[in-house]
C-alpha cells in the first residue's frame, strides 16, 4: 500500500485590509479580503466594532447609497452611504433595520409622535372631572 503524501498547508496570502477587531466567526479571513475587493469604489467600509451586537452570518461590508420605495407616499428616494452609517455605527440600530420612509414622511411621523405627546402631558397635568373618581371605581364585572 502507497504512503499519502502530507499537502502542505496552503501559504498565506497577505490581506489588502485589514481585518476588524470584532468580526463574525462564521466570516473567514479569506471571505473578508475577497468581498472587500469587490467593494464598490465610492462605498465606506463598515466598522464592526461599532455595531449593535448582532448574530448575522452576513454583516454588512460597506455602506452604498441605495434607492428605496417610500412605504407611506410610494415615492422612491435615497438611502445614502452616510446615513446607513450613521444609523448602524453612531445610533447602534440593528443591522436588519433599512429605511422605509422618506425623510419627508418620517419627519410627519416625528412631528405626529410630538404632538401626541404633548397633548398627553397636558392632559396628565388637568384637574380632574368630579365624577371622575366614579367612573374609576366600577366594580369588576363577574
Amino acid at each position: 500500500m502507497a504512503k499519502k503524501k502530507k499537502l502542505a498547508p496552503p501559504p498565506q496570502r497577505r490581506l489588502m485590509h485589514v481585518l476588524p477587531a470584532t468580526w463574525p466567526q462564521i466570516v473567514r479571513p479569506d471571505y473578508y479580503a475577497w468581498r472587500m475587493a469587490s467593494m464598490l469604489p465610492d462605498a465606506i467600509a463598515a466598522d464592526w466594532s461599532k455595531h449593535h451586537p448582532h448574530n448575522s452570518y452576513s454583516p454588512p461590508f460597506w455602506y452604498a447609497d441605495t434607492a428605496v420605495r417610500c412605504r407611506a407616499c410610494d415615492r422612491q428616494f435615497l438611502f445614502s452611504k452616510e446615513e446607513q452609517r450613521h444609523w448602524y455605527e453612531e445610533l447602534k440600530l440593528p443591522i436588519y433595520a433599512s429605511a422605509v420612509r422618506c425623510p419627508e414622511c418620517r419627519a410627519q411621523v416625528r412631528a405626529a409622535k410630538k404632538s401626541q405627546r404633548e397633548h398627553m402631558a397636558e392632559v396628565a397635568t388637568r384637574t380632574q372631572h368630579p365624577n371622575e373618581a366614579f367612573f374609576k371605581a366600577r366594580r369588576p364585572v363577574l
